[in-house]
């Protein structure tokens, strides 16, 4: 029963005020008299519904005239910021009387008059169960394929794509959602290394020496909520120029992603990413629209895979790999998105001290 006079007063004020009332004190005196007489409308309804369950006679066309009368009252007494139109108030009100009544004495389900209200600024993520289980530390894997199906040969950046490795850190508070990702690559084949030289190439970044040191580059996202149902949008930067980015719930485990030029605008990179028993599985294609239409826009796709691991274990493993790698010393995070330097560290980068036993200095392990 509250909750069916929350959804009346609702309505109330949402059909009895067709425009904003005004703050000045005849307007409010006015929604205020319409308000009461639609109240007591609905009582008048109740009391002879219960009546005629009694056996008595019922009388609407007497709570109807006072409905109208009460209305016109109120608009000759005040100047009304807008004319209440008493007629499709009673309309609803006895609509509703009759559902109530019915639910009653029979016991049938009560409709939903009123849709809930969302306001994503309120919303808390970790209320659904997907981000619940992709909050924390990601260790894993990753493949980044061209679009023959090969493991992608960049020009642009001179590293293995076949098989590097992957960290990321997903922090959640409320309604918002920063990730923070590290991608380590080993060094060129001293063949690759070769070629692009040949075809005067860069091929190495930061102070690395190609066919020797391998590298480590950064990535950042921050999303928010959008909705009420778990979408999260945000603006990233894989490169120098932002992208919007939305990333949708499908069920508890799985979520679809994308990222375009401006929303609603040109597809850059669809996915999809599977949580599934301490296990996240990420895969989906990347989009060059300057290609002429057709399969040549595919420029690549990824294939990632990583383990919900403890912060002790996440920096653990990127020490490992660093020194592996012979990424040089300070620069295991030291490559934006951009292929710029980032001037940061991984402790400044993932906001974090570093656990004890983490090399803070020494080849591939200067953080």
């Amino acid at each position: 029963m509250l909750k069916m006079k929350w959804v009346l007063i609702g309505i109330f004020l949402s059909m009895v005020c067709s425009t904003p009332v005004a703050a000045d004190g005849d307007n409010n005196e006015c929604a205020s008299r319409k308000i009461d007489a639609a109240g007591d409308y609905f009582r008048c309804l109740s009391r002879d519904a219960a009546d005629a369950l009694s056996g008595e006679s019922e009388d609407p066309a007497r709570c109807e005239s006072r409905l109208n009368r009460k209305f016109r009252k109120a608009e000759r007494r005040d100047v009304c910021a807008a004319t209440g139109d008493s007629s499709t108030v009673g309309d609803f009100l006895a609509d509703v009387q009759w559902v109530v009544d019915d639910a009653i004495v029979t016991g049938a389900e009560l409709p939903s008059v009123i849709e809930p209200v969302c306001d994503p600024s309120a919303v808390n993520l970790l209320d659904f169960e997907y981000f619940r289980k992709d909050e924390g530390y990601w260790c894993g894997d990753a493949t980044f394929l061209g679009a023959d199906g090969n493991p992608l040969q960049s020009d642009v950046f001179p590293y293995p794509y076949e098989n590097y490795k992957i960290f990321w850190l997903d922090s959640i508070d409320g309604d918002d959602i920063q990730n923070r990702t590290l991608v380590m690559y080993p060094p060129l084949s001293p063949e690759r290394c070769a070629e692009l030289s040949a075809a005067d190439i860069p091929n190495a970044l930061g102070s690395g020496v190609c066919g020797v040191n391998g590298a480590g580059k950064i990535y950042v996202g921050d999303q928010s909520a959008s909705d009420c149902s778990g979408t999260v949008t945000g603006s990233l930067r894989p490169g120098s120029s932002p992208l919007f980015s939305e990333a949708t719930l499908l069920t508890d485990s799985i979520q679809a992603y994308r990222e375009e030029f401006i929303e609603g605008g040109v597809l850059l990179l669809n996915g999809i990413t599977t949580l599934q028993n301490g296990a996240l599985v990420t895969n989906g294609q990347i989009w060059n629209p300057l290609q002429p239409p057709g399969l040549d826009q595919l420029y690549a796709s990824y294939f990632d895979r990583l383990h919900k691991c403890s912060e002790a274990e996440f920096f653990a493993e990127i020490a490992f790999w660093s020194n592996r790698y012979d990424i040089p010393a300070g620069e295991t995070c030291g490559i934006d998105s951009a292929n710029m330097p980032s001037d940061t560290t991984c402790a400044e980068f993932f906001d974090t001290t570093l656990p004890a036993g983490i090399p803070a200095g020494g080849p591939g392990g200067n953080f």
